[in-house]
Order: structure tokens, then C-alpha cells, then sequence
């Protein structure tokens, strides 16, 4: 599966968990390379089944990256999501329960 295909597919309509997990990489951003969060969204379904969400680099640090990709997982299937585990960054937080209204928040370390 391509990582086009990957964000394209069907997901399921319900997610007891995203997890979301944060890695430093070196990026080349506006003609220099530096270090940015790397963020990977994993589901998992009511089965305990683990499925890659999406991903992302919010090269701007900004709310508007974290809404983007919670739209996205709800424009692919995702009606409801019990929990979320996120570092701790608040503009993630209002984003998702933007997106998912009774969702959540852990924060995870």
C-alpha cells in the first residue's frame, strides 16, 4: 500500500483510542534543515485492531494543522473516538474535541 493509498482509505466508525506519537526529524524548511515534530496518528478499533490514521509535520506550529487532521480522519469514516493520547499540547487538545465531541484527552508521556 502506497502512502497516498494509506490516507485515502475507509476507516472505521468507531476508534476506542488515537494515539498520537511524536518524533523529532531533520527537515529541509525554507532553505534550511532543522528539527520539527513529526506526528503519526495510530486507531484502534473496538477489536484491539491498530491501523496507521495518518501523518503529518505541522511545520507551522499552528491549531489549524491539528483541525486539518481531524477532519481528515472524520471525512474517512471516523463517526466517534472514546479516547485520545497526545503529548501535551493544548492546541492539539481543542482540536480534537472540536472534531470529536465527547472524546477524551490523555495526555501521554
Amino acid at each position: 500500500m502506497s502512502l497516498t493509498q494509506l490516507k485515502k482509505r475507509k476507516l472505521d466508525d468507531f476508534l476506542v483510542m488515537i494515539n498520537i506519537i511524536k518524533m523529532e526529524v531533520n527537515v529541509e524548511y525554507e532553505e534550511r534543515v532543522c528539527k520539527k515534530d513529526f506526528y503519526l496518528f495510530i486507531g484502534i478499533n473496538i477489536l484491539g485492531k491498530k491501523r496507521c490514521l495518518t501523518y503529518g509535520i505541522n511545520y507551522r506550529e499552528d491549531t489549524e494543522f491539528w483541525l486539518q487532521k481531524f477532519k481528515e480522519i472524520k471525512r474517512r469514516g471516523v463517526e466517534d473516538v472514546l479516547y485520545i493520547s497526545t503529548p501535551e499540547l493544548m492546541q492539539m487538545r481543542r482540536s480534537a474535541q472540536l472534531a470529536f465531541k465527547d472524546v477524551i484527552n490523555r495526555a501521554s508521556y
